[in-house]
């Protein structure tokens, strides 16, 4: 099973995603969030072929259909973890952890 925790930044929220591959080849999403956004439709997504999902642009994924209906922010880094976790539990990708790092100049 692969774990990842997305800490969103501004505005706080953290959200725990498990992935786990199933004998059909499916994967499993198990999304517990402190963003009330995320909870609303964390329990409505479907069982993910990795091999469908992972290589689609972003736009075209059922990750992010589902989940831009209620998110108001396109950047939100909730994206990127559902979709790394679905890649590292199907072996397309290492587990290997993932920075974004702010700097502004004034």
């Amino acid at each position: 099973m692969a774990k990842v925790k997305v800490k969103s930044g501004v505005c706080g929220f953290e959200t725990n995603i498990k992935a786990e591959l199933l004998k059909s080849e499916k994967v499993n999403l198990d999304i517990s969030s402190d963003c009330p956004s995320i909870n609303q439709i964390s329990d409505q997504v479907p069982l993910i072929n990795p091999l469908k999902e992972v290589f689609k642009k972003l736009d075209q994924t059922k990750i992010y259909n589902l989940f831009s209906k209620k998110l108001s922010h396109s950047s939100c880094p909730l994206y990127s973890g559902i979709l790394k976790a679905i890649e590292v539990e199907a072996d397309l990708s290492l587990p290997k952890d993932f920075i974004f790092e702010f700097k502004k100049d004034d």
